[in-house]
């Protein structure tokens, strides 16, 4: 029996019936309003809802960082991993301590996948002692969800701690990184606009295949280049400058093997309750953390620098070896939904002042966000558990 690679459980010929990974992952991921006639413009938005598939638990392992925001700390689950298949939450929804008998139980609920809603639930009795040296921490879960979301296109190929990503590039590059022994960082941005005065990025995706515009909008280019619009929360708008970029001019997709300890940690967006990707659940809306451009993986290097590569012939496969130009980082920005210049910064990575500046500019706490977060997932389910008390 076939299964479905959009992650429903269902047999591929009763589901979306195809091998097309490509196809399948945007008809989940893009939607796309009719053109604007004023403008000329198409809009897409990428939505995020929890289907009605069978409910299923798996048992894992969850790499998180402890973070600290403007909205206080956070459990910031990096990664999830279920035997050699490894998925990269695209939201955080809350953060349900419970304790029972002094043993603390933690469950993280967020997407999965655009359809594929989870809670990761763990123990902080199997957090290694010092394993927060580094900021993160590994830890066996179980991941309760709908469906299979690591049979699907949105789940990547794991060895241990090694995940399968995807360099795209031209020819004539594949043939340098091939010769020269090493993937050299880029300068810029995620914008693609501003060089980076601190660290230089190489790139990834675990897209496999750029083919159009919507593939490059996920690795933050765009083929006619000031054509992408940051839309906030109320609706307001700016059209910002990205990368200009064709399809056909990265025809060489590398599969590149990265540890997972070498990439960087995204960048967040704390949607307020009125903008929940569920809205509205039978428990009601609620604010929730958005994990900016989850398709883009970045590892960190020192300026103008580079890191070697080993690579297997004979699987046409590379791998990415840690060196002494690695550069480690634990920081992000974080944006509100609400808040179009910390979007810009979201995007492109350069401290823009304001007039009036704010608490949460410098990542200190903002009574603002503090209070947006309160409202979270888990308000909802601790509000619903009282209502079945009394």
């Amino acid at each position: 029996m076939e299964f479905c690679q959009c992650g429903s459980g269902f047999q591929k010929e009763k589901c979306h019936n195809t091998d097309d990974i490509n196809k399948i992952r945007k008809s989940l991921r893009v939607s796309v309003l009719p053109k604007e006639s004023d403008m000329d413009r198409v809009t897409t938005f990428f939505p995020l809802r929890s289907l009605d598939f069978s409910n299923a638990s798996y048992t894992g392992i969850l790499k998180f960082q402890l973070a600290s925001t403007p909205a206080g700390h956070i459990i910031y689950p990096l990664f999830v991993k279920k035997a050699n298949r490894g998925l990269r939450p695209l939201t955080i929804d809350g953060q349900i301590i419970v304790y029972d008998d002094s043993v603390e139980m933690v469950s993280i609920p967020c997407m999965l996948t655009p359809i594929h809603f989870g809670e990761l639930i763990f123990h902080s009795k199997d957090i290694k002692a010092g394993s927060f040296s580094i900021g993160e921490a590994t830890v066996k879960c179980e991941i309760r969800t709908k469906g299979n979301p690591f049979e699907s296109v949105f789940s990547m190929e794991m060895k241990g701690e090694q995940i399968a990503l995807y360099h795209h590039t031209s020819k004539e590059n594949e043939k340098l990184i091939l010769e020269t022994g090493y993937f050299k960082s880029s300068k810029w941005n995620i914008q693609g606009t501003n060089e980076l005065t601190t660290f230089h990025n190489v790139y990834f995706t675990n897209i496999p295949k750029v083919e159009d515009e919507y593939d490059l909008f996920e690795i933050g280019m765009c083929d006619k280049g000031t054509d992408l619009s940051i839309i906030t929360d109320n609706n307001e708008t700016e059209v910002i400058e990205v990368y200009r970029e064709n399809p056909l001019n990265r025809p060489a997709a590398l599969k590149v093997w990265v540890d997972w300890n070498l990439i960087s940690t995204n960048h967040l967006i704390l949607h307020n309750d009125k903008a929940s990707h569920l809205a509205p659940t039978l428990l009601g809306t609620f604010s929730w953390w958005e994990i900016f451009m989850p398709f883009i993986f970045r590892v960190p290097v020192k300026l103008n620098s580079f890191l070697r590569h080993t690579i297997n012939r004979k699987k046409n496969e590379y791998r990415l070896n840690y060196g002494p130009e690695f550069y480690k980082t634990n920081g992000f920005s974080a944006a509100l939904g609400t808040d179009l210049h910390g979007l810009k910064i979201n995007w492109s990575e350069v401290r823009i002042p304001r007039t009036q500046a704010r608490q949460s500019d410098y990542g200190e706490l903002d009574n603002e966000w503090v209070n947006i977060w309160k409202n979270n997932f888990t308000k909802l389910v601790d509000s619903t558990l009282e209502e079945m008390l009394l």
